[in-house]
């Protein structure tokens, strides 16, 4: 009686954490005994979630950026739509937003425990030329494409995603030491690729998937850096000229830190992502020149994989145990990966010229 009542009111949704059927007015799922958290559950409809799994190794900077898309989303509401809301849904993505209002005197975040899982639930609610979506990102560490182990919630999550994040930092992939041990780009790229044929019978090349591919700490990497910050790599690694212009004139970044507000309209929101997409090409372009690069990008095609790419940085130098994050804190397009999940799961609308 009550799955049929169940069926009748739609009472069904995808858990947050492990994507099981649950029902959306239980305290905590039945299988992965998680909270149910309210909000999620609350916009399911309205808001329908995407699921994008984060992965990649160890100190490439994927909890510095998540504090740093949670920082310029708030800007976003404040500065940029007036209409946009952003609202944190789970208890990780609370914790980052209150921590983001009161960074100025705090250290800068260190990489996560090794082991530990974060989950971030996010509803983003009238952001100009796109649909009403809720992002559901699960951090899934690299090393686990090494040993095959995984949590349950990681196992779902990574079967069912048809796009997911991949990070990779820019100075670590020019560093042969790096690479001898085992994180050459391409390295992790068929560890996912064999993970999924291995672990859970997924043949990319029957099912697409597409990759979200963030290259952090893309400032190491500008010609003002030294040899030294470049792992010892010479100047030919150092990014183009024009891949440096679009990581430094973030047009969103450059009004915030000037005090400005930009009031955005879905027209200009669509120039921004036309203007992104053409810049993944560049940059596509460029990582080919890299070491292992090539090999990374031909593997992604004969896997039917779509690889997508953003440049971005968080801080503003290497800092240290005492370096207080208000001092070195200059986030560059980190809203770009975001807006690549959303145009890859149908989010994007056309505006009207």
């Amino acid at each position: 009686m009550l799955s049929l009542l169940s069926s009748l009111f739609n009472t069904k949704m995808l858990c947050c954490y492990c994507l099981k059927k649950i029902d959306r007015s239980a305290s905590e799922c039945e299988w992965c005994k998680s909270t149910n958290p309210h909000l999620y559950a609350k916009h399911y409809d309205t808001a329908r979630p995407f699921y994008m799994p984060l992965i990649g190794w160890e100190e490439v900077g994927k909890t510095i950026w998540m504090y740093s898309l949670t920082r310029r989303l708030r800007e976003l509401a404040s500065r940029v739509s007036e209409n946009f809301t952003f609202i944190p849904a789970n208890e990780t993505a609370n914790l980052f937003d209150r921590e983001v209002t009161g960074a100025a005197e705090k250290f800068a975040p260190r990489a996560n425990t090794p082991g530990e899982l974060i989950s971030y639930v996010i509803v983003l609610q009238k952001l100009p030329s796109f649909a009403d979506r809720t992002l559901v990102m699960r951090d899934v560490a690299g090393e686990h494409f090494k040993d095959f182990i995984f949590n349950p919630p990681e196992i779902e999550a990574l079967k069912s995603a048809s796009a997911c994040f991949l990070m990779l930092s820019l100075p670590d992939l020019i560093k042969k030491e790096k690479r001898i041990e085992g994180f050459a780009m391409d390295q992790l790229l068929r560890s996912y690729v064999n993970t999924l044929g291995t672990k859970f019978g997924v043949d990319t090349r029957k099912s697409k998937r597409s990759l979200v591919v963030i290259l952090s700490k893309a400032d190491a990497l500008a010609a003002r850096s030294s040899t030294k910050d470049r792992g010892g790599a010479s100047d030919d690694y150092v990014l183009p000229a024009h891949l440096q212009d679009y990581l430094e004139n973030d047009p969103m970044a450059t009004a915030i830190d000037s005090g400005r507000s930009l009031r955005w309209t879905a027209v200009e929101f669509v120039d921004y992502v036309e203007k992104m997409q053409a810049v993944s090409d560049q940059i596509r372009n460029w990582v080919r020149g890299l070491p292992d690069g090539a090999n990374f990008i031909n593997l992604a095609n004969s896997e039917n994989i779509d690889l997508k790419f953003s440049l971005i940085t968080c801080l503003s130098r290497e800092v240290d145990d005492n370096s207080l994050l208000g001092q070195c804190w200059e986030p560059r397009r980190v809203i770009d990966p975001l807006l690549w999940g959303l145009v890859l799961h149908g989010a994007g609308r056309s505006s009207k010229r």
